[in-house]
């Protein structure tokens, strides 16, 4: 999945995750509260947004991003600004296209830039009038948006922006009060200056706004803050408000303090407390809290009870990675008893929303008939939905299904291709198997129509052999075995012995040659590895016709083939370490027969 399984990778993090940069119009917010009390707000602008008010919907999404009135919300803000920005609000869009929803996993990266896209001329003519709400919109979208990139014309309006926003926030706008001082903390506009930037943040701090609090708090205890006038017990303290108003990086980063005693005494119960606070209503710091649980660590005992609890809660709220992890705690038994039923189904539910990790597990369980009637034919469809994401799992699966022939045709070159794209993402096992997709290769080349090694029985010459197998060494021959009992010619020639490297065979261990007396090969001995028996046999039935064969389950193994004037056979002994392919001519038993019997006739007349 595409999120981390532990969410503390930075903290006391100065930048929020998810602030709507600018407040709506305010006229309309003015007109709907004259009272300016965010709280108040809230109802008459719910009602609104419920009629379909766009003004009022942008407004909602701001209010519950920066929990301003409410408690803050990412996907209550995500729902409202989506709702405004498909009505046409440039602000909302802008919000939308600027956020950090994407990388949360509220909103895809796609709908971001869509947005971001659609306001970006409108924007452009705002600031291009002289708006400086807009210049510095602009200006953000240059330097961080999804499109048009351009760092250099986004300082340029940040430039452009800066003393107006400046002027405006005098004014008492704890919006902007908060951005001026954005734009000091990171030299937007203006000369780097931190504590101008804190005296802006405390200003807007103090009027209440959260984000600023957040932003102040980060600048006195971040662990790495190089801030001149750094006091922890000072930032712990502003996060704390912030918190109090519900803001939730603020939750977690107190949540941090009291599990690593920093700035506070060390205590286990407190920082879940404020861990909890924070994830009571936010699936992903939910699926964070799960994950604590999960994996435990130097200040927290590992619980797989309350890791599945909050497993359960984030995924009920749509959390596509609490989803896939609930599968896994169901299907391993982890926090709750081994459900292979509802591991299949919240994995069929992260599999039907694109991800190709959770399609590779759907069709493996269609496969086995784990928590789902077994249906290979849903397995192959899962596998090659998950395969074309480039899923090198679901690669490999596919792949020994074509090998094997199971829903499709056997299709061994389409079981390589797939094969070969699992092995460059480093799947081992298909690695393995290209190996001996190679090896078999090999042994069907090698033992192509009755030619073992590229030899052809009753032709192939001693001399061209030898040119080519330079090991073969020379073996006691029937003729001199003959002239040593009675000086008789044999009508035998020589028998040779190699290696057989040169052929370059996997598991082929050594060959016997056997050559007639005018020299042409009548026999060739192949001793190889038990392990080549079921290779080479399948091969061997797929030539041959088969004469006679016995494959039992334990026990001696052994098969006959014939072909034209050739024999072949192969025969595995569990007595003896290696299996022994023969190719002979048809003839050849008949010639160690008659050489049998003028053996012992040679014999019988020394006597």
């Amino acid at each position: 999945m595409s999120r981390i399984s532990f969410f503390i990778v930075f903290i006391f993090q100065f930048v929020s995750t998810f602030t709507v940069a600018q407040t709506p119009p305010k006229a309309y917010f003015d007109s709907i509260c004259p009272s300016k009390n965010y709280a108040l707000a809230v109802e008459p602008l719910l009602k609104a947004a419920q009629e379909g008010n766009s003004t009022a919907q942008c407004w909602l999404g701001f209010m519950y991003s920066a929990c301003q009135g409410v408690k803050q919300d990412r996907y209550e803000a995500a729902k409202w600004l989506r709702k405004a920005a498909e009505q046409g609000n440039i602000d909302a869009q802008y919000a939308i296209g600027h956020s950090y929803m994407e990388a949360l996993g509220i909103i895809e990266y796609d709908e971001e830039a869509k947005w971001c896209a659609q306001a970006f001329p409108f924007i452009k003519a705002g600031a291009e009038s002289g708006d400086a709400i807009k210049q510095y919109q602009l200006a953000k979208m240059y330097v961080y948006g999804k499109v048009s990139r351009n760092e250099i014309e986004g300082h340029k309006w940040f430039s452009k922006a800066f003393s107006e926003l400046k002027e405006m926030a005098e004014t008492g706008d704890i919006v902007l009060q908060k951005e001026v001082g954005d734009m000091y903390y990171f030299g937007s506009g203006v000369t780097k200056n931190k504590t101008e930037a804190a005296k802006w943040y405390l200003k807007s701090a103090n009027a209440g706004f959260a984000p600023a609090q957040y932003s102040l708090a980060g600048m006195h205890a971040d662990t790495y803050s190089d801030y001149e006038f750094k006091n922890i017990e000072e930032g712990l303290m502003w996060y704390h408000k912030a918190a109090v108003q519900g803001h939730l990086n603020a939750m977690d980063n107190i949540g941090y303090a009291y599990s690593y005693g920093f700035g506070v005494p060390k205590s286990e119960t407190e920082a879940l407390v404020w861990y909890a606070k924070g994830a009571e209503h936010d699936a992903l710091k939910q699926f964070n809290m799960a994950m604590m649980y999960y994996e435990g660590s130097d200040w927290m005992t590992k619980n797989l009870t309350e890791a599945f609890k909050w497993m359960y809660k984030s995924a009920m709220q749509g959390d596509i990675d609490a989803q896939f992890n609930l599968g896994h705690l169901y299907y391993k038994g982890e926090g709750v008893p081994i459900n292979k039923t509802e591991a299949f189904k919240w994995y069929l539910k992260v599999a039907e929303q694109g991800s190709n990790t959770a399609q590779n597990y759907v069709g493996y369980m269609y496969y086995q008939g784990e928590g789902v009637s077994l249906n290979q034919a849903e397995a192959f469809k899962w596998y090659e939905k998950a395969a074309k994401q480039g899923n090198q799992f679901a690669q490999y699966n596919l792949a020994e299904m074509y090998n094997k022939g199971e829903v499709v045709g056997k299709d061994e070159k389409e079981a390589q291709i797939l094969y070969e794209s699992a092995a460059r993402e480093g799947h081992i096992e298909a690695k393995a198997k290209l190996q001996q997709l190679k090896e078999k290769a090999i042994i069907a080349q090698n033992m192509n129509n009755a030619e073992p090694l590229g030899l052809k029985i009753g032709v192939s010459k001693y001399s061209a052999i030898a040119e080519f197998d330079r090991e073969m060494t020379l073996m006691m021959s029937w003729n001199e075995l003959i002239e040593s009992k009675g000086n008789v010619k044999s009508i035998e020639g020589l028998r040779y012995k190699s290696s057989g490297k040169v052929y370059g065979m996997e598991g082929l261990n050594n060959i016997t040659y056997i050559f007639t007396e005018d020299s042409r090969l009548d026999f060739v001995m192949i001793d190889m590895n038990k392990n080549n028996f079921d290779k080479v046999n399948s091969y061997l039935q797929s030539k041959y016709s088969l004469q006679e064969q016995s494959i039992p389950s334990v026990g001696d193994k052994y098969a006959k083939y014939t072909q034209g004037n050739s024999l072949i056979s192969i025969h595995l002994s569990q007595q003896m370490p290696n299996m022994v392919v023969i190719y002979k001519t048809k003839d050849f038993d008949v010639k160690v027969e008659l050489k049998k019997a003028e053996l012992e006739q040679i014999q019988k007349s020394k006597f």
